[in-house]
């Protein structure tokens, strides 16, 4: 069974030129008066050197898309969007930027366009900009060949809200409600009926009145207006919560069971949901007790996870192990044992993260996690072979360490 993507060796490096500046296919608009940023001219910023933000304070945890999104793993990948503005990365295939700055270590990118969110698959990377934009780089979208396209491609999508990922395909959210994908389709993962790679956004079928769009490693799923939640795509391990498996579902359909879900997180093999009364629901593979129910059992329809409740946010990561963030701000999680070896026991049920009190958000990656605490500052724990704890090493750690300061 096949949990890893890895993010390409190339795409990090794009990324960087991307945000600082490099010209894009068909960008040819003027960086507004406004931006953020220094343009064409800016280098990174090293953490150390950085001035502390000026933010204080933080609203209560969203209850699920009334506030955006401001961390964002990868497989071995974290970027967070500061209050300033600025975005600031670390980890797998950035050992240097643009400017030859390291990136074991958080880094500081620029643009002329405010960058609002980012969405990092295999081997690609999707931004989100504040004009309603999105631009994609590394690996052309569905194409597996040998090397990454040299420069980004600004795709012919405008009022986007919001932006999703899986392994091969990305996903987005415009304003009108409708949701479009695009990328490797083998599983009916675009959603368009078909099995037809597309390298231009298609219309997902029969879908209308989204309110959040998420996508996992080759499935996706949508939240309506109302209250309805759909999936598609990949089906093998029970992902879609259809109540059977199958090879792949080409079109949107909807999950079984008494689901009201107000936030969606999916992985590669599993789907959960933060509940409107607070409780969680996972469904798809169970290996090393990803689903949090108290065993490894494979679940076709969503399946509450074990004495968790009161949760704002539900992440899940690309190994067998996800996280939930509960109203009075602490984190939980549950599955394979993130920063504790091979021959660490799973956690069939979750388990409270020490140290951390006062977090607003959580994002996790292929075998790590990381928490954005009220005050900004982001900690971070779990597998570092890539430097994706960024604290400037490659060696793991079981418990929370301040990555990026406030």
């Amino acid at each position: 069974m096949r949990y890893r993507s890895r993010l390409g060796a190339a795409t990090a490096p794009l990324l960087a030129a991307a945000l600082i500046g490099a010209a894009s296919v068909g960008c040819r608009s003027q960086a507004p008066a406004d931006a953020k940023g220094s343009g064409s001219g800016a280098t990174p910023t090293d953490a150390a050197s950085a001035p502390a933000s000026t933010a204080t304070s933080a609203p209560p945890p969203s209850t699920g898309g009334s506030r955006r999104r401001t961390l964002f793993a990868g497989d071995a990948t974290t970027c967070t969007r500061k209050a300033d503005g600025t975005i600031w990365c670390w980890g797998e295939a950035t050992p240097r930027s643009a400017s030859g700055a390291s990136w074991t270590k958080p880094v500081s990118l620029h643009s002329g366009h405010r960058m609002v969110e980012l969405a990092m698959g295999s081997r690609h990377t999707c931004l989100l900009r504040d004009d309603g934009r999105v631009l994609c780089l590394g690996t052309h979208f569905y194409d597996q060949g040998p090397g990454p396209q040299p420069q980004g491609a600004l795709l012919g999508l405008t009022e986007v809200a919001h932006i999703a990922s899986g392994h091969y395909h990305t996903c987005a959210l415009r304003r009108d409600a409708t949701a479009w994908c695009w990328g490797r389709n083998d599983d009916g993962q675009l959603g368009d009926g078909s099995t037809t790679d597309r390298s231009e956004a298609v219309r997902v079928k029969g879908l209308e009145g989204v309110v959040a769009l998420e996508a996992g490693g080759s499935h996706a799923c949508a939240l309506r207006a109302d209250g309805a939640t759909l999936c598609w795509g990949h089906n093998q391990y029970g992902e879609l919560g259809v109540g059977e498996p199958t090879r792949n579902v080409l079109e949107p359909r909807r999950v079984q069971g008494d689901l009201r879900p107000v936030q969606l997180s999916l992985a590669s093999f599993q789907t959960c949901a933060a509940q409107a009364d607070g409780a969680v629901l996972c469904w798809g593979e169970g290996s090393y007790g990803a689903l949090g129910t108290g065993n490894t059992e494979r679940r076709f329809v969503p399946t509450p996870v074990a004495g968790l409740g009161d949760v704002v946010q539900v992440a899940v990561g690309g190994f067998a192990h996800a996280c939930a963030l509960r109203r009075d701000r602490s984190v939980w999680c549950w599955g394979y044992a993130i920063g504790l070896g091979q021959g660490a026991a799973p956690r069939l049920v979750p388990s409270r993260v020490a140290g951390i009190d006062d977090a607003v958000e959580i994002a996790l990656g292929h075998t790590h996690a990381c928490a954005k605490r009220v005050d900004g500052a982001v900690l971070c724990w779990g597998a570092n072979e890539s430097a994706q704890l960024g604290d400037g090493t490659t060696a793991p750690r079981a418990t929370p360490m301040v990555t990026l300061p406030p």
